[in-house]
């Protein structure tokens, strides 16, 4: 999983194995450690969106349904997209699929 964010923007891509993992309720997470803390990025299943985040550690709750219509959709350059209202304005949260394996392709 490979998390990019920016003030108002997070982008997250998830590569085929790792969504059909999420898919079959597996969560993912993602975290790296500083000297003075760890931040972490934690997706998860779940009825609902949600978010929870805490100090440099972030929850994110996708809903069942959203990624059963992605599955149906892939391949899709787009993914899934959410707001998230927080203390600073809206921020987007996109969630993409990697279908490609890194393999390079013939011309």
């Amino acid at each position: 999983m490979k998390v990019q964010f920016d003030e108002r923007r997070i982008r997250v891509r998830l590569g085929k194995a790792e969504f059909a993992a999420l898919c079959g309720g597996a969560p993912l997470s993602v975290s790296a450690g500083w000297a003075t803390g760890t931040w972490s990025f934690a997706i998860g299943l779940g009825d609902a969106f949600t978010t929870v985040g805490e100090g440099g550690n972030v929850r994110v709750t996708l809903p069942r349904a959203d990624l059963e219509v992605l599955s149906v959709r892939l391949p899709a350059k787009d993914g899934l997209t959410y707001a998230i209202d927080g203390p600073c304005g809206a921020c987007e949260l996109t969630v993409e699929v990697d279908l490609h394996d890194g393999r390079a392709r013939a011309r």
